[in-house]
């Protein structure tokens, strides 16, 4: 089996469906960063979109220039890119998101992602918004399936490379009600609805008015 094959397999089929057979669709995100419109931030080396179906209030993405698709395509020689990366993105945190929200803000690759190039999330835990509707989606953000820029560079200095299973990172997601925990308090639930009904009261923002007995989410 191929290795596109194989990254495919960790992608949901509900949406492998949706897309068709063509994998051409995966550059779908690469597409959408080269038009000017679209982004809310460019230079020499990234650019700065916001996510079309975000999976918090506030969602965006940082993708490079380079031609690099994952995070298993990242050698030693990107580090300088990756700590560039990692610098925008808590300049535009400052600037575009910190003075909107007083929730946290989450940055990390997904180690199998649905599309390509490249590309670092920057998201708000409040996980508040239309595109969190899944299990998948969930645990895309809330496992280790989620992996800081830190995390990369320090497996590049002492690996050289990052190395992926994609049936291993599928189980570590989870697409099931197993993965499906506060990430405030760590209360378990069988449903994602309760599990997004639940986690308001540990919003910072408290954009519902809910009296807060258990605290925010640090």
């Amino acid at each position: 089996m191929s290795v596109v094959s194989l990254h495919l397999r960790a992608v949901p089929l509900r949406i492998l469906r949706a897309m068709g057979d063509n994998p051409s669709w995966r550059k779908g995100l690469l597409r959408a960063s080269e038009r000017p419109e679209k982004q809310l931030y460019s230079d020499d080396l990234i650019v700065i979109l916001a996510d079309h179906a975000p999976k918090g209030r506030f969602h965006y993405l940082v993708l490079p220039k380079a031609p690099i698709d994952t995070v298993e395509d990242l050698t030693p020689s990107h580090i300088p890119l990756l700590r560039y990366m990692m610098a925008k993105s808590e300049k535009f945190i400052e600037r575009e998101i910190r003075p909107k929200t007083r929730c946290d803000v989450l940055m990390g690759f997904h180690i199998v992602p649905t599309f390509i190039r490249l590309h670092l999330h920057l998201i708000s835990n409040d996980f508040d918004a239309p595109g969190m509707k899944s299990t998948y989606a969930w645990g895309s953000f809330t496992t280790d399936f989620f992996m800081h820029p830190e995390k990369a560079i320090s497996i590049l200095e002492s690996k050289g490379r990052i190395e992926i299973d994609p049936v291993e990172a599928c189980e570590v997601r989870g697409d099931n009600s197993s993965i499906l925990s506060c990430h405030g308090c760590k209360e378990k639930f069988s449903d994602l609805a309760e599990l997004k009904s639940h986690i308001r009261i540990h919003d910072k923002d408290n954009i519902y008015n809910i009296k807060n007995e258990t605290g925010p989410i640090s």
